[in-house]
């Protein structure tokens, strides 16, 4: 397990805040520009349209219905496409762009958004809340192949029927309360991700990607929210440092 510590150079590919509700007014183009603007962020370079499948069966046939729901939310990017902002009838969610600066300058985005949001969708309560960081960590190559414990805990193991030298893996878990000290009721979905892409000669990169979340009823207030998401981010770090070493993060500090 490394140490829990400030990354200067962290490996963050997108971090996300994502928060599910159901709005009591619901959104059209005009109310999404009038958010944009309000945010003041671009135009929505993307508006998306909701549709509605409908299946019934019955002893003698079997129909299908298709309902167009019109405008159901948008996409926005900041001026500096480094924050990407999506509003939905359901939901929100936030996210940050590499390079990642820090938790405070990226809550206090997202909060700002989130309060605007609420303004015009009117969301009663709040249904789940989730922070999922997305890390592209990069390693030499011979020395990860030599041995993958120095770099990960656990590293990933091979079959014994198989004498290949592997190139790419993938584990997931999902977990049910992986730290109840830290964030009591959470789960967290956890993938590590072998990538063949390289980043360079001798270079070998995987996928550390971390989502925790709550899925219970909250308040829409910020100031309610920001210490669930405090328990969150400190489950997401303890999940990212007990799945490396030190070794790993030296050229991230």
């Amino acid at each position: 397990m490394a140490a829990i510590r400030h990354l200067s150079r962290a490996p963050i590919t997108e971090a996300v805040l994502d928060l599910q509700c159901d709005c009591a007014n619901k959104f059209n183009r005009e109310t999404l520009a009038k958010l944009g603007n309000e945010i003041g962020y671009p135009p929505a370079t993307e508006v998306i349209q909701g549709t509605q499948f409908t299946l019934t069966q019955t002893p003698s046939e079997f129909t299908q219905k298709t309902d167009d729901l019109g405008v159901v939310g948008a996409r926005f990017f900041s001026s500096d496409k480094k924050f990407v902002f999506l509003a939905k009838n359901d939901g929100v969610t936030f996210s940050r762009l590499p390079p990642y600066s820090d938790w405070v300058s990226v809550f206090a985005e997202a909060s700002r958004v989130w309060t605007v949001f609420c303004k015009f969708g009117e969301p009663p309560s709040v249904k789940r809340i989730a922070l999922r960081f997305i890390n592209r960590i990069s390693v030499p190559a011979v020395e990860i192949a030599r041995k993958p414990s120095d770099f990960m805990t656990p590293p990933p193991s091979q079959p014994d029927y198989l004498d290949g030298n592997a190139v790419a893996w993938m584990t997931r878990f999902f977990i049910d309360e992986p730290h109840v000290e830290t964030a009591p009721g959470a789960k967290a979905i956890v993938t590590q991700l072998g990538d063949i892409a390289s980043e360079g000669p001798g270079k070998y990169t995987f996928i550390f990607d971390i989502d925790v979340f709550f899925e219970t009823a909250l308040s829409t207030e910020i100031d309610e929210l920001k210490p669930r998401f405090e328990q969150l981010r400190a489950l997401k770090n303890r999940i990212f440092f007990s799945g490396l070493t030190d070794k790993t993060l030296e050229p991230y500090v």
